[in-house]
């Protein structure tokens, strides 16, 4: 089998890493035009509706349309998610074939109004795009039914007719939640708050779901810590550190931490992506938990197919893009097969949805560690600090 190895300071790396700060950058503006519209007494676009008698369950479509980045800054994610619609299709083609007409656009080249001109009430949208356009397009597009399965930004709260696979940054904050407060009885645990609009986001749900409960975990903002404070909080036998924060931020200080003493494990948020690991030696990454919404070893059938299938086709490993919109194309197929059915449940490649009336529920996260140049199921029983271990296997 063959893979395709990228060196940590060839031109195609730096090319990549450049590439996700300008993410960086799109995420903390987005966060920042979310915050900015939640302020304001009077919204300045109204609550979107789907039109009346549209339910996102049993829902009438011909067409797809596509709308990826095929070209520009954002090209290597647009063709990521081409393959993983292309290989569903192929796949469903094959066992029979598929009536749906399915047409790509390249947002790059084609501006929104168009699509807007020529839209039609029997098209379902399947998209990728920056958060700020989306926000114009389905606002545009109250009436559509639009996927976008990669968008996490907390600007899809006030999207009712969008919905995305991964889950929002406040999804990300609960599932954190939950994790903690299944290992806090045996594992010390503690939190690093970096006060950016990204980590204020995720944080914010974090400490909403978590209540009370959570009051036995320690936390820091990093911007108000003074050294005696830091070094106090760090003494205090952590196996486990959330570091609640942007990637450059995490990249920056982990090592002034562990200069500090510090000798756990660091988690780390769904935007710490697979080029900023070559930003971490070797020696360091073995002790990162990455929070992920696709892992390569999934033990799901769909995923043991979708890996040979891609495997076969690319002579490469597939990343999270390629296998949500996998995944979002095999739910519009079988919502195109099953008009009229209340509910759809899908084992896929990245985890188990549920289409309903109510929209999309599924908000993949995997806990995973980078080996061999994937991310793999973390199994935190064989990740050990000292003479401690994590218990319990989470997936």
């Amino acid at each position: 089998m063959k893979t395709r190895k990228i060196r940590k300071n060839s031109p195609k790396n730096q090319m990549h890493r450049r590439f996700f700060r300008i993410i960086i950058v799109f995420c903390a503006v987005s966060a920042a035009f979310f915050i900015i519209t939640q302020k304001r007494k009077k919204p300045v676009v109204k609550p979107l509706v789907l039109q009346k008698g549209k339910s996102w369950s049993g829902i009438i479509f011909k067409k797809v349309t596509v709308i990826l980045p095929l070209s520009g800054p954002f090209t290597q994610e647009g063709i990521a998610a081409k393959r993983g619609i292309d290989l569903a299709v192929a796949h469903r083609n094959s066992v029979e074939k598929n009536v749906l007409a399915i047409r790509f656009v390249d947002w790059s080249k084609t501006p929104i109004d168009t699509l807007t001109k020529h839209s039609s009430p029997d098209t379902l949208y399947l998209v990728h795009m920056p958060c700020k356009t989306l926000f114009d397009f389905a606002s545009v597009h109250k009436g559509s039914i639009i996927i976008a399965p990669a968008t996490s930004n907390e600007i899809l709260t006030k999207l009712p007719n969008v919905q995305s696979l991964i889950g929002t940054e406040g999804d990300e904050g609960c599932f954190v939640a939950r994790l903690f407060l299944s290992l806090s009885k045996k594992t010390s645990i503690g939190i690093i708050v970096n006060d950016t609009e990204y980590g204020k986001v995720i944080f914010r749900a974090y400490r909403n779901a978590i209540g009370e409960q959570g009051e036995s975990i320690p936390y820091i903002r990093w911007k108000e810590a003074k050294e005696k404070e830091l070094d106090t909080f760090l003494n205090q036998g952590l196996q486990l550190l959330w570091l609640c924060g942007d990637p450059e931020w995490i990249i920056t200080n982990y090592t002034k931490i562990k200069a500090r003493g510090y000798r756990g494990f660091f988690l780390v948020p769904r935007l710490m992506d697979y080029y900023f690991t070559s930003e971490i030696p070797k020696g360091d990454i073995k002790n990162f938990i990455f929070l992920r919404p696709y892992t390569t070893d999934f033990p799901s059938e769909e995923n043991k197919s979708f890996l040979e299938l891609y495997r076969h086709k690319y002579l490469d490993n597939p990343n999270w893009v390629a296998a949500v919109f996998y995944d979002a194309m095999n739910l519009i197929i079988k919502a195109s097969e099953n008009r009229g059915t209340s509910t759809i449940v899908y084992y896929g490649v990245s985890g188990r949805y549920r289409w309903d009336r109510n929209g999309i529920k599924g908000n993949a996260f995997h806990l995973a560690v980078f080996r061999n140049g994937l991310f793999t199921t973390a199994d935190l029983n064989a990740l050990t600090v000292s003479r401690h271990s994590f218990s319990g296997k989470l997936k």
